[in-house]
């Protein structure tokens, strides 16, 4: 009697556990078919939030030039040195990779919660919301990557 007990109580226990698989991966199918069934609409909207805008490289622009300025006014007055410029702008470039780096994880972190599957972290949600995120993303990318070329360019005028 305890062993038919036990036989039947680990089957449903495997039938259960293969319930839950089957329900998991049921859930998984409908969030990627509810994506991909968004029509072309849904994509070009996702497209469009995340295409640069002209005043998205005005605002490039205008805070690598701020941030330029930040730099040599420190390296003139807490440094005492304008040839320390480069180290400022290299340290103001390496944290916006850092910062990049954060919200492509972050980014990655949501999609995956989304699709209730890490392997499906690195595909696209087409939300506008994602589209925006990767725009904001473009711009730190940007701006971090003149600071690089201008320290290094600074570095080769002063030490060459």
């Amino acid at each position: 009697m305890k062993d038919k007990n036990k036989d039947s109580y680990k089957n449903s226990l495997k039938e259960h556990i293969k319930d839950r698989k089957q329900a998991y991966k049921q859930q998984r199918e409908d969030i990627v078919s509810e994506v991909q069934s968004g029509g072309v609409q849904k994509e070009v909207e996702y497209i469009d939030a995340k295409k640069l805008r002209w005043f998205d490289y005005l605002i490039i622009f205008g805070t690598f030039l701020a941030l330029l300025g930040l730099s040599f006014i420190v390296s003139v007055f807490i440094m005492k040195d304008i040839d320390r410029t480069e180290y400022i702008t290299t340290a103001i470039a390496g944290l916006g990779i850092l910062v990049w780096l954060v919200m492509g994880w972050l980014r990655n972190n949501k999609t995956a919660k989304f699709y209730n599957d890490s392997r499906r972290r690195y595909q696209s949600t087409f939300t506008t919301d994602e589209g925006i995120n990767r725009r904001k993303s473009k711009i730190i990318i940007s701006i971090a990557g003149l600071m690089l070329i201008t320290s290094i360019i600074y570095w080769i005028v002063v030490y060459a």
